[in-house]
């Protein structure tokens, strides 16, 4: 592996990482003393794969770190790229930010049409509630809205007209890595249009059920929709859709999700 890059930069808050997408910023403002390495190797052989169709690739190890300050280096990452696709490319970082999932990002949540209301949480009417739109990358997302008319993004890439599962649930909840605390869950439910209500059950045996409710007809969308919050679990709870007969029609089991990745810089991201 070759040492191509040996960077003295006094006082920056900027770093870029030379190959036009990836940079380090610091989220502070704070400017700082940090060097810059990048190592390459070249002509690595590889068996074809889901990512490379086999041949060689280049591999690229790049670091900022600041000056006389030990322990995590401000930025790290690792890339494979085929040299006969420039477009292909494979590896993580950390510190590092791209400015193309910048952009994926800035799409994702521009949206394209108004968010329309399709559930109140838990079921209580003038309270907190979901919303869906549709944003610039051409998928539909929720929108979690509190009581006070403040929205969050929740996930996105449902398609009403092609759930092709009678539910498809979102999980969220917070995590503090510090207290090993888990917050409480919530669900962000689309149904296919035959599920009249959803049924969550624990490992402790407690259960909470919610009529799913409709979407307004001037959207055009069939599916119905549910937004369930309640407290943690220990490990698993099932998720049961019933029909307007109340005949179980899905059940499936959740597990508790791993802890989620560092929120975006300001905390979660506002609705427009």
């Amino acid at each position: 592996m070759v040492l191509t890059v040996f960077e003295w930069l006094p006082l920056v808050t900027h770093v870029e990482a030379g190959d036009g997408d990836q940079y380090w910023d610091e989220e502070d403002g704070q400017p700082r003393n940090v060097w810059r390495f990048s190592w390459r190797l070249d002509g690595v052989s590889v068996v074809p794969n889901g990512a490379f169709p086999g041949g060689s690739v280049n591999i690229e190890a790049q670091i900022v770190i600041e000056d006389g300050v030990q322990g995590e280096p401000q930025a790290l990452g690792i890339w494979v790229r085929d040299p006969q696709n420039s477009a292909s490319v494979v590896g993580g970082s950390s510190g590092f930010r791209g400015r193309a999932f910048d952009e994926s990002m800035r799409r994702l949540r521009e949206e394209v049409t108004v968010p329309v209301r399709v559930a109140w949480f838990n079921g209580d009417a003038g309270g907190a509630y979901l919303a869906v739109s549709k944003n610039a990358e051409g998928s539909w997302c929720f929108r979690e809205y509190a009581s006070t008319g403040e929205g969050y993004l929740g996930s996105c890439g449902f398609s009403p007209g092609s759930i092709n599962r009678a539910v498809q649930a979102g999980l969220s909840t917070s995590y503090d890595p510090a207290t090993d605390v888990w917050g409480p869950y919530s669900l962000e439910i689309v149904t296919q249009p035959h599920v009249m209500s959803v049924v969550v059950v624990t490992s402790a045996g407690e259960s909470l059920r919610l009529a799913t409710s409709a979407a307004p007809p001037e959207t055009g969308i069939a599916e119905r929709f549910a937004y369930i919050g309640f407290g943690t679990v220990e490990s698993s709870f099932n998720l049961v859709a019933l029909d307007a007969g109340g005949s179980e029609v899905w059940r499936e089991t959740l597990g508790r999700a791993a802890p989620p990745p560092p929120p975006p810089r300001g905390g979660r991201t506002p609705s427009p």
